[in-house]
């Protein structure tokens, strides 16, 4: 069975098809704020490279967070709409898993991180939750050398670094990319439960979105109080 897996939940993008453990296929690209215009344009393109059709994929595997609101909304969108035209099984991966294991289990202390906006990033260390916060607070729950994977923005990797010493450790690129793995988990995973579906396939979000609503509207929600 063809999975094809979707990653939208930052501006690094990618899809990929994976095939019984093997993959056929993957497209990376920075998006920025496309995510809406490129992801089935690159689809299209991605399949046609590989020789297939829409109608050889068996299944969906999608990121579902962390990650951005909007990227996040776009790749969901995308998986159900391909999945319930055709009912097809459908699996939502976390985004810090897929990351974590790319790596294979190449690294016994690290931290998996992924932009957040203004500053702020989603992490999450060994046998810890997922949280997210700035470097500062980051910072203060490393008390070890410690392998920085995933994304991380220049001004964080920066304030890390003056912060941690020697105990910040940036980590070599991962030898499967994230979308790959997306797949390759959501292989995995719809063979323990291939029942499945789109339905339940939900966004996971770590905060509110970083918007606020018109003083207008706060103000007619007091008077009708």
């Amino acid at each position: 069975m063809k999975v094809l897996a979707i990653d939208t939940a930052t501006d690094n993008a990618g899809l990929a098809v994976i095939e019984d453990g093997h993959i056929l296929g993957e497209e990376t690209w920075n998006t920025g704020r496309t995510h809406t215009t490129e992801t089935l344009v690159r689809l299209d393109k991605l399949l046609k490279n590989i020789g297939i059709t829409i109608d050889e994929i068996g299944a969906v595997a999608c990121a579902n967070g962390p990650g951005s609101f909007n990227g996040l909304r776009v790749g969901i969108s995308t998986a159900k709409g391909i999945a319930l035209v055709r009912g097809l099984p459908t699996v939502g991966i976390n985004t810090l898993d897929a990351i974590e294991a790319s790596y294979g289990g190449k690294y016994e202390q690290f931290c998996v991180l992924l932009p957040a906006g203004r500053k702020e990033v989603s992490y999450r260390l060994p046998e810890n939750e997922a949280k997210i916060a700035g470097a500062d607070v980051i910072a203060s729950e490393v008390n070890s050398m410690t392998y920085f994977i995933g994304e991380i923005q220049d001004e964080v990797k920066t304030e890390l670094q003056e912060k941690l010493g020697d105990y910040f450790k940036e980590a070599e690129a991962a030898p499967i990319s994230r979308v790959a793995m997306i797949g390759l988990l959501g292989e995995k995973a719809l063979a323990v439960d291939p029942d499945q579906t789109a339905d339940s396939l939900k966004a996971i979000y770590l905060k509110r979105p970083n918007i606020t609503k018109p003083k207008k509207y706060h103000y007619l929600q007091e008077e009708q109080a």
